[in-house]
């Protein structure tokens, strides 16, 4: 169940984009879909890469060569709008496109994927928007099984 707080803070991210002239809700929500990916495949691969430091196993991240390619790298406030953009624009959403295999269903879903971002301050905003709604569903998660055990 999304808390009343965490619902104000997608209606948000929604009106950002709404507000910049995404307007087109298929659109935006596709945009926004992106942006949870590539969060999203960060969070994995730090995660396994923990896993296989904790078992003493190699690991190879798939961010290997692409490191700038990582939301951990982007979403930095050190990093300017402008540089932002360029970078998920230019190296980090084609990075997501080109995950697998051609032949695989992801990849011929993302071939004529586009990236529409080009509005620098909403893409950073967007970024932060996203972080947020990410820390609220890990506070969700923890108090959830604080509550349960």
């Amino acid at each position: 169940m999304l808390s009343n707080e965490l619902k104000s803070k997608i209606n948000k991210l929604w009106d950002k984009f709404w507000s910049r002239g995404i307007t087109n809700p298929i659109t935006a929500i596709e945009q926004i879909s992106y942006l949870l990916f590539m969060r999203r495949i960060d969070d994995a691969d730090a995660l396994d890469k923990a896993k296989a430091i904790f078992a003493e196993q190699e690991y190879k991240s798939i961010f290997e060569g692409n490191e700038e390619c990582r939301w951990s790298h982007f979403s930095q406030p050190s990093i300017d709008p402008d540089t932002k953009l360029k970078l998920v624009s230019e190296k980090a959403f084609n990075f997501i496109k080109n995950l697998n295999d051609p032949s695989q269903p992801y990849t011929r879903h993302m071939q004529n994927a586009q990236f529409i971002i080009n509005n620098a301050a909403l893409l950073d905003e967007a970024i932060k928007a996203i972080d947020e709604i990410f820390e609220d569903i890990k506070k969700l998660k923890m108090n959830s099984k604080q509550i349960t055990l």
